[in-house]
């Protein structure tokens, strides 16, 4: 009877050293040899990007509707900001909350992980000539078109009688006359009634120079505007449900603004989590647990300008889930291995 128990005493150490032990740091003491993994959490990224609009008047604006009868003109220099674009996106980073050591044990495989830079776990008894399996995040980004127009004033393109004329009314005069010449010009050329030989191939060419020499000279009345790009990117990693968090400041005078700058007013962000169960596998009387993975939740994030909505994105975030443990005795099989996604949820076991 004694030596029946003795030989179930061995048999039951043989066990426990070929199991795998977890702990999870800060909660309890980190066995001498081991290994360190996170699991990873959402960060959302938003990027934004706003548009400077830079009005100059020109020098004939108060003569435009009188010579050429335009009223849309500008008549004084500003400067002004709109936003252009909102985009959400999401990074995974480690969970500082989520910090694990896995005890180097030869009889079991559990230890051997691959991990990203930033220590996250991507794999266990990763082969190399295996791919790593992930979910990408493939948002599409935001490409701002392309600005044709600028706020220099051309006046090479300014005739003869325009340059020797001794007041600004007398000149604005004299634009105004070299800007019907043209519009006759191009009128004759493409009814024909040009006695200037033109070969047929170059009256592209003239109708071309002719447009942009007057909108040269259309400048002065009109004004002009040129367009600055700014983009900013804004990131955080929340842990619960966000209401109307304020992410910048914005003024259609200054543009950016730091968040206690009153001079804007607040762009905000809303994350609403859709699942949210803050429970884990440590909760359960379990003497040996095997390596911690995520059982993901999600959450619903908008950006706004009080009740306008600028961007809004579903997001998987583990934060909002769950954590569970694959069972120690999984890796006492030397050909088990384990693929987890960028998220750390289990992509596949073999």
């Amino acid at each position: 009877m004694k030596k029946n128990i003795v030989i179930l005493l061995v048999f039951s150490a043989l066990i426990a050293n070929a199991q795998t032990s977890t702990v999870k740091v800060g909660s309890e003491p980190i066995p001498q040899n081991s290994i360190i993994y996170f699991l990873p959490k959402t960060e959302i990224e938003v990027s934004v990007t706003i548009i400077k609009t830079i009005e100059k008047a020109g020098i004939f604006a108060n003569y435009a509707k009188r010579l050429l009868a335009l009223n849309d003109v500008i008549t004084s220099d500003r400067e002004s900001y709109y936003i252009a674009n909102v985009r959400i996106y999401y990074n995974c980073i480690a969970d500082s909350a989520k910090k694990y050591a896995v005890a180097i044990n030869p009889k079991t495989t559990a230890y051997k992980i691959k991990m990203a830079e930033s220590g996250v776990i991507e794999c266990v008894n990763y082969t190399e000539n295996e791919p790593l399996k992930s979910v990408l995040n493939n948002a599409i980004h935001f490409t701002a078109p392309e600005i044709l127009l600028d706020t220099i004033f051309n006046f090479s393109v300014l005739g003869e009688d325009a340059l020797l004329a001794t007041s600004e009314a007398k000149m604005a005069e004299m634009v105004a006359k070299q800007i019907l010449r043209i519009r006759e010009s191009k009128m004759d050329i493409m009814t024909g009634d040009e006695e200037k030989n033109i070969d047929s191939a170059d009256i592209e060419t003239v109708i071309n120079y002719l447009n942009e020499t007057e909108a040269e000279l259309l400048a002065f009345f009109t004004g002009k505007k040129d367009f600055e790009y700014e983009v900013k990117t804004f990131k955080i990693a929340p842990d619960s449900a966000l209401t109307s968090e304020v992410l910048f400041r914005f003024s259609p005078l200054f543009g950016f603004l730091d968040k206690d700058n009153f001079a804007g007013r607040p762009i905000t962000i809303n994350v609403v989590p859709t699942f949210n169960e803050q429970t884990t596998a440590a909760d359960k009387k379990i003497k040996n647990f095997g390596l911690y993975y995520n059982v993901c939740g999600s959450a619903k994030i908008s950006v706004a300008d009080g009740a306008k909505i600028f961007a809004e994105e579903v997001f998987t975030m583990p934060q909002f889930g769950t954590t569970n443990f694959l069972p120690a005795e999984l890796f006492n099989n030397k050909a088990t291995s384990v693929d987890f996604s960028e998220f750390g949820t289990i992509l596949e076991i073999k």
